[in-house]
């Protein structure tokens, strides 16, 4: 169980320890959580001994009013993000730049065929002031922050009142020193009683006004736990009752005709250091408290995102206002462009532009279509549209952000600690040098009493906790605030100090750092094949399965108008593939598991010759793939095998090998050159996936999981900040090893489970300080392991609510900025310590009077300016956390989004042709197949690569055409078909497409 509670009163870490020592002693309690910043307390407890109303007593009798906010069971902190994944950039995609793209709100409406009245009824049920949506998960924040307002306001009002009577005062007590011009009557011996006792007066209101440090003083004194409320209280409290003192010598003396000795006591009566002492700490804390409210400017910027009524949708059609909090789950509400969606949802008609900066701080905005998901808190830039709530006020992703960065501003960093033991012990250090400072002077040295009396007075007032009480809650809460506009979560305070420590990053690969949606990349089939052809069969292979590399294909053929058929007797292979009746034969797609046992034999037979030929071990291997594609190009342009010098004894070789006397020497080297195709695909990590079927294969497509473009870069910039770091895996070897050279990662672990990640986490971290960053489920056990454990915002729940930071973005080079936050935020930390101890050792002393020696007396209204901007430095420090930059990626597209493969597709070359079709049609078909020609058709009227394009798309369509390549620069084809192919019918295609033939040859 945890409880919440406004706590008031609290002016220092004096205060703020006292709160807490109070709150420990009530039953139940386990453990404690003081803001001094944002006057909160968090009380964690058991359910059954906890009791609220005995917390706000304990603590309101230690002087410090409590009232309780609310309660929740421990449990309910998980963050949960379900579904959310980061959109796309609407100038991510293609044709987002076109006027459809970027529609204003009617041409959208027009397009959708939704109407955007801007009649709106109004709800009958509509109440006077509606509670906030997401605001209602903060709403104790939101109250503190009218509270905070209001308090402010007064302290400027009993500001300005102090000073007035305060500046007179001062002016009239400084006359005599700087030669100040007076009326005539203050230089009359006869007035001099009326004119000390007009100071009292003037200070009387200050001290009135400014009533409650006496009060909290004098509490906490009581409760024997003095704090700077104390120190000012006792120095102004003592320069008035001297003054008082003061005040009656002088009108003992005039009544007794003593003029010389009035005159001379009148001139050290005290009134205007009161006044003043108070008036400089008002001003002090005026200011301070102006810098602590920008402290909390992000959370309230997350606040003030949700809006507090929305346009509900009936079902009649009608448009209908009403209070976000009256919306319930499955209703329709509308947005409009300019409006800042109301609450979490998916579109259901129509097409918006949003702008989701504040929640992810990504700035381009993004497309939503139907269907598509929505998030309360972001800005409909453009468009129109109805979307139907999924979630209420209290449960949108934009409440969860709100309660979880709520909750970071509420705990402690180590580094805290420290503070809070100095400041334990610092208001009783400065009492008792204040009083062996008066006794020093009055005794040991024998000045006056005046002297004595203004350097202890001076120590009192000079002495600030405050500067150490703000140094490091401040600086926590500007950076979780910062982080949270990032889109950076930081769960825990601590996370913050931790992440600066980090000197190794473990990361999981798949969807962190890789994009996690496979694409096809490459296409390799014989040459009697046409690629489209080739793809349509695959697809309609893979349409019915959910597999993700099932996904891509089907995606691609879809995205390039490929036509799927249906086929027959389709059946999954286990662990290998998809199997389907095609033509009278079987044929199989999958890894080459899903081969024949004599092809199989005859594929491993090649490889292995491959491998042997060009692998030469694990060593060599990742040198020689590059080497090796290159070779391999230049061998499917010549018409060769790769080991074409050897070729028949190769040949030879896998026909003893694998004992496939049935295969010729055609299929053999087919086999071979497929081989070759899949070594390459396996070396440079790609999936390769195989389209056979009895006897022999028909192509190899290739697949793979592109990298993120922040990947690279974050690696990059961590290694050159001395962070190591590594991959975890549960992929092959030599798809991490690939996916590790081009990251620049050297330390790889591949086929690994979740409990060999865990494991690897816990050696890492028994070693130094080391994160984890992942995003799925079995990433849960590392992510709760590591010292920092951090999600993407596009994982799963379960390793969300296991991390400690989550990137909304899902960005890897957030992890960058998460430690960049981290080093800056635990910079300033040390500057304001630094600050608040160096400040305190160096005027205490001076205070007391270490250098009146030299002439140099501390006067305790120059004291009390002293102490006062001593805080307002070290808020005004932590201020500058608002402007850190992040981690900027140098590439113009910094978004983590799947980008676009350009697919590679070739026929093999052979030095004769394998046909495709059944054994029944071979024969029949060998002759008109055998003949491959080649021709140069030079076109007139190409402009662009959608000319290439185009020209490639009408070229390829024709039956017996094998292979198209357009060149714009020469404005020529290069094209391989079979002899049956006129060139009428070349013609003829090129002129349909619309453009002119100049040549052909």
């Amino acid at each position: 169980m945890q409880m919440k509670f406004n706590v008031a009163s609290m002016s220092c870490a004096a205060c703020s320890a006292r709160v807490e020592k109070a709150a420990r002693s009530c039953r139940g309690v386990d453990d404690v959580a003081v803001n001094l910043l944002k006057g909160t307390m968090l009380i964690t407890g058991s359910n059954t001994d906890l009791d609220q109303q005995e917390v706000c007593r304990v603590v309101t009798d230690a002087g410090y009013p409590t009232q309780f906010q609310g309660a929740r069971e421990s449990s309910a902190q998980s963050f949960s993000l379900t579904n959310y994944k980061p959109s796309t950039s609407a100038y991510d995609q293609a044709g987002a730049g076109d006027a459809s793209s970027n529609a204003a709100c009617c041409g959208a409406v027009n397009t959708a065929g939704l109407s955007c009245s801007t009649g709106v009824q109004e709800s009958a049920a509509l109440p006077q002031t509606g509670t906030q949506n997401a605001r209602n998960a903060s709403s104790a924040s939101n109250s503190s922050s009218a509270d905070a307002a209001r308090q402010l306001h007064q302290q400027r009002t009993h500001l300005i009142i102090s000073a007035l009577f305060s500046i007179p005062l001062l002016y009239i007590c400084l006359s005599h020193l700087f030669f100040l011009p007076l009326p005539p009557a203050f230089y009359d011996p006869a007035f001099v009683g009326i004119i000390c006792f007009a100071q009292f007066l003037c200070a009387l209101p200050v001290v009135i006004l400014n009533w409650h440090f006496f009060e909290r003083g004098w509490k906490a004194c009581l409760h024997k736990s003095p704090t700077m409320d104390t120190l000012v209280a006792l120095g102004a409290g003592s320069a008035l009752i001297y003054g008082l003192y003061t005040l009656f010598a002088v009108l003992w003396y005039l009544g007794s005709q003593h003029i010389d000795l009035a005159l001379h006591r009148s001139h050290a009566i005290y009134f205007e250091s009161a006044a003043m002492i108070l008036t400089l700490v008002s001003l002090g804390k005026y200011f301070e408290a102006r810098a602590k409210a920008k402290t909390t400017s992000a959370l309230n910027s997350l606040i003030a995102l949700a809006p507090t009524y929305a346009t509900r949708i009936l079902d009649d059609g009608t448009q209908q206002k009403c209070a976000v909090d009256q919306l319930q789950v499955g209703q329709t509400i509308a947005v409009f462009p300019g409006e800042t969606i109301a609450l979490d949802g998916v579109i259901v008609q129509g097409f918006a532009t949003c702008d989701e900066s504040a929640l992810t701080g990504e700035s381009l905005p993004v497309d939503k279509k139907q269907d598509d998901e929505v998030l309360a808190g972001s800005m409909c830039v453009s468009g129109f549209a109805h979307m139907r709530i999924q979630k209420t006020s209290n449960d949108t992703l934009l409440a969860r952000i709100i309660e979880l960065v709520d909750d970071a501003t509420s705990t402690k960093a180590p580094i805290q600690h420290f503070a809070d033991t100095v400041s334990k012990y610092f208001v009783p250090f400065v009492l008792a040098v204040s009083l062996i400072t008066f006794l020093v002077w009055l005794v040991i040295v024998r000045a006056s009493l005046d002297t004595a009396f203004v350097h202890a007075v001076s120590v009192l007032v000079i002495s600030c906790p405050c500067a150490l009480g703000l140094a490091t809650p401040t600086a926590l809460m500007v950076a979780t605030g910062r982080g949270a506009k990032l889109g950076i979560l930081i769960k825990n305070a601590e996370i913050l100090q931790r992440a600066g420590d980090i000197r190794e990053i473990v990361f999981d690969k798949t969807g962190t750092l890789t994009t996690g949606n496979p694409s096809v990349c490459a296409l390799y089939h014989l040459p009697s094949e046409t690629p489209r052809d080739v793809f349509s069969l695959i697809a309609s292979m893979e349409q019915a399965s959910n597999h993700p590399l099932a996904r891509a294909i089907v995606s691609y053929a879809q995205e390039h108008d490929i036509e799927l058929q249906q086929l027959n007797d389709v059946a999954v292979l286990e662990s290998s593939g998809v199997q389907a009746s095609y033509q009278g034969s079987v044929i199989r797609l999958g890894n080459k598991f899903t081969l024949s046992d004599s092809l199989q034999r005859a594929f491993d037979s090649a490889f292995d010759a491959v491998e042997r030929r060009c692998g030469n071990g694990e060593t060599n291997t990742e040198h020689a793939v590059d080497a090796f594609q290159d070779a391999l190009s230049a061998s499917l342009v010549a018409k060769q095998s790769i080991m074409d010098d050897h070729r028949s004894e190769i040949l030879a070789q896998i026909q003893h090998e694998s004992a496939c006397v049935d295969y010729d020497i055609c299929q053999l080297e087919a086999i071979l050159v497929f081989a070759e195709c899949a070594w390459s695909l396996a070396h440079k990590g790609q999936t390769a996936l195989f389209l056979s079927d009895d006897v022999s294969i028909r192509c190899v497509i290739a697949l793979s999981d592109t990298l993120k473009p922040s990947s690279v870069q974050a690696v990059q910039l961590l290694s050159s900040n001395h962070v190591h770091c590594s991959m975890l895996t549960g992929d092959n070897e030599t798809t991490a090893r690939v996916i590790a050279r081009e990251l620049g990662i050297a330390t790889v672990q591949a086929q690994v489970s979740p409990v060999e990640k865990d494991a690897y986490v816990k050696r890492v971290s028994a070693q130094q300080p080391c994160a984890f960053v992942g995003d799925g489920i079995n990433d849960a056990a590392a992510l709760a392991r590591a010292d920092v454990g951090i999600a993407l915002g596009a994982g799963k729940n379960i390793a969300i609510e296991s991390a400690d930071a989550v990137l909304m973005n899902s960005s890897v080079l957030d992890v960058v900025t998460l430690l960049s936050l981290s080093h800056a935020t635990m910079r300033i930390i040390k500057q304001n310590l630094f600050w608040a101890l160096f400040y305190n050792a160096l005027c205490i002393p001076v205070a007391a009077g270490v250098l009146s020696g030299i002439g140099f007396v501390l006067n305790p209204m120059v004291a009390a300016a002293a102490m006062s901007m001593s805080s307002v430095c070290v808020v005004s420090n932590a201020l500058r956390l608002r402007r850190f930059k992040p981690a900027r990626s140098t590439s113009n597209n910094t978004r983590d989004t799947m980008q676009r493969v350009d697919v590679h597709i070739e026929p093999i070359a052979l030095s004769c042709v394998v046909s495709t079709t059944t054994s029944a049609h071979k024969r029949a078909n060998h002759n008109e197949r055998s003949t491959i020609m080649q021709k140069t058709i030079g076109i007139e009227g190409m402009m662009c690569g959608h000319c290439v394009a185009h020209v490639t798309k009408a070229l390829e369509a024709l039956d017996g055409v094998t292979k198209v390549e357009v060149s714009l620069e020469h404005k020529n084809a290069q094209i391989e078909c079979s002899a049956n192919v006129s060139d009428d019918t070349l013609r003829g295609a090129i002129v349909e497409a619309g453009y002119e033939v100049t040549s052909l040859s």
